[in-house]
């Protein structure tokens, strides 16, 4: 029973954590038109879009030298939730990059830039996972991170069926840890929020337990040591999720399946505990 009430505290938060759910889909939609709960919400982007997310392309002799300086922001920057934006970024950049590189037929240039937009997603979501362990909120970062992810997926779809197969397979395999790295960062952050909010819970139950104690009233009493064990339990069932350390690298939950159920989590909560019993 534990597991079940963890589990819709956490779908709850995830429910919030993701917001408007995006993934690939065969349906799109301009900005502001409704969806069924079956659809997603799709953004058409322009080549004069790509381009400009693109900056210097790899074809370029200033190339090497915007690299050098992205290297050197890396470099500089200390804060992980900004090293996770920055990351993010340059994600959306290689990203344009593989669209231009493509409608060029520089299918070598094509597979470097994927690599690199494969390397930078999963750099993004180390980053935003570190700084969500040392701090209590992450809200902003989180939110810039996902959409983040949702441009340079729709940057992506614009060429995939413009490449030879090849070219095709790496973008799809691309946009699927895409998915995959999104899909950890809200679970990750859900988690956590749902484990703080328990927390708060507890705290305010042991309150009312110590005023119903003045009271000298047996039955408030009891009902009140009732809620602080119950409270009590489910923050350490959420304890438990939130130091999974492995959990985020492990959960494989494609965006087609956080758009039509954000209450897929109950498939995965009981992966964590097969030892424990409800």
């Amino acid at each position: 029973m534990r597991k079940k009430i963890a589990a819709m505290t956490l779908a709850i938060f995830l429910t919030g954590a993701t917001g408007n759910v995006y993934a690939n889909s065969d349906v799109t939609s301009m900005p502001g038109t409704a969806t069924s709960n079956d659809q997603v919400l799709t953004t058409v982007v322009s080549l004069k879009e790509i381009e400009e997310s693109a900056g210097v392309l790899p074809d370029s002799n200033f190339y090497s030298l915007e690299r050098r300086i992205e290297e050197l922001q890396i470099a500089i920057t200390r804060s992980e939730e900004k090293l996770a934006q920055l990351m993010a970024q340059f994600a959306i950049e290689r990203a344009a990059e593989v669209v231009l590189m493509a409608n060029k037929g520089e299918e070598e240039l094509v597979s470097k830039a994927t690599d690199e937009y494969v390397k930078m997603l999963a750099s993004a979501t180390a980053h935003i996972n570190n700084a969500m362990r040392a701090k209590d909120e992450a809200v902003q970062t989180v939110a810039n991170l996902n959409e983040s992810y949702k441009r340079s997926g729709e940057i992506l779809n614009t060429i995939l069926d413009k490449v030879p197969e090849e070219a095709k397979g790496a973008i799809e395999n691309a946009l699927g840890n895409k998915d995959k790295e999104i899909a950890a960062v809200n679970v990750f952050y859900a988690t956590k929020e749902a484990f703080l909010a328990v927390k708060k819970e507890l705290e305010k139950a042991k309150q009312r337990l110590e005023v119903a104690k003045k009271t000298g009233d047996a039955e408030a009493i009891k009902n009140a040591e009732q809620k602080v064990k119950e409270a009590e339990a489910l923050k350490n069932e959420l304890e438990e999720l939130k130091d999974a350390t492995d959990f985020s690298k492990e959960v494989v939950l494609p965006a087609s399946t956080w758009a039509n159920s954000p209450m897929v989590f109950f498939t995965v909560a009981p992966q964590l505990h097969k030892s424990r019993s409800c």
